[in-house]
Formats: C-alpha cells, sequence, structure tokens
C-alpha cells in the first residue's frame, strides 16, 4: 500500500487478529470454569494468564504469516514450525501462573508478550518488504 509502512499494516492486523480470537476466549472462560467447578481467585488468575498471554500468542501467528507470505515453494510450511517453538515459554509460564505464589509467572507471560507484540510489526514488515523485493 502505498504511504502506509509495513510496520503499521502489520501491527494493524496484529490488533484485528487479537480482537478476532482473544476477547471470545476470555468470555468463554467465564462458562469454562463454572463447567469445570474453578473457583473465583483461581479465575481471576486464568483470566489475567489470558489477557497477558494472547496479543504474545497473535503476534506468533503475525510473524508466522508474515514469513509465509513470501515463500513460493514446500516449505511454507516449515518455516511456520520453526517460529512455533516461541509460543512454548508463553504456555509454559502462563501454566505456572497457576499454581501457589504464581505471580512470577504471570509477570514472565506478560514480558514475553510484550516483547513479542513490540518485536512482531518490525519482523512481519522486513518479511514483507523481503517477499516483495525477492
Amino acid at each position: 500500500m502505498r504511504g502506509i509502512a509495513e510496520e503499521v499494516v502489520v501491527a494493524v492486523r496484529l490488533l484485528a487478529h487479537w480482537l478476532s480470537f482473544g476477547p471470545f476466549i476470555i468470555v468463554a472462560a467465564f462458562p469454562a470454569s463454572a463447567l469445570v467447578g474453578i473457583d473465583g481467585a483461581t479465575l481471576h488468575v486464568v483470566l489475567l494468564g489470558l489477557l497477558a498471554g494472547t496479543p504474545g500468542l497473535a503476534a506468533i501467528g503475525i510473524i508466522i504469516a508474515s514469513v509465509t507470505v513470501g515463500l513460493r515453494s514446500g516449505g511454507a510450511a516449515l518455516s511456520g514450525l520453526l517460529v512455533i517453538p516461541l509460543a512454548v515459554p508463553l504456555l509454559i509460564f502462563g501454566a505456572g501462573s497457576l499454581s501457589t505464589g504464581g505471580e512470577g509467572g504471570l509477570a514472565l507471560t506478560g514480558a514475553i508478550s510484550l516483547v513479542l507484540v513490540a518485536i512482531a510489526p518490525f519482523a512481519g514488515g522486513a518479511a514483507i518488504r523481503a517477499a516483495r523485493e525477492g
């Protein structure tokens, strides 16, 4: 698009991607907690973990989509699989926040998510520029 930097486009897509699944997962946590029998304090921690972790997962999805957009061969699926391990720390620290005294897990989940959200527009913009030039 003329006059709009790729980084801005990727940042808007990141926001749209998170809005397409993040709030729905957070809302779905309420009836799921009632079905499983989770108490209010644990539900509060789960909601904070979802709020902290889902933007990072959206950023990983945006990075994978940006990297695979320029690949025309069969390596597109492989490149997506190479970026997926970035989600493992989010999942580990998010699950670790449910243990007793797991405030550190929530803080690390939020920190990793913030780093991924900060890096995603630049990584996505660079990948799109490389795909356009190559």
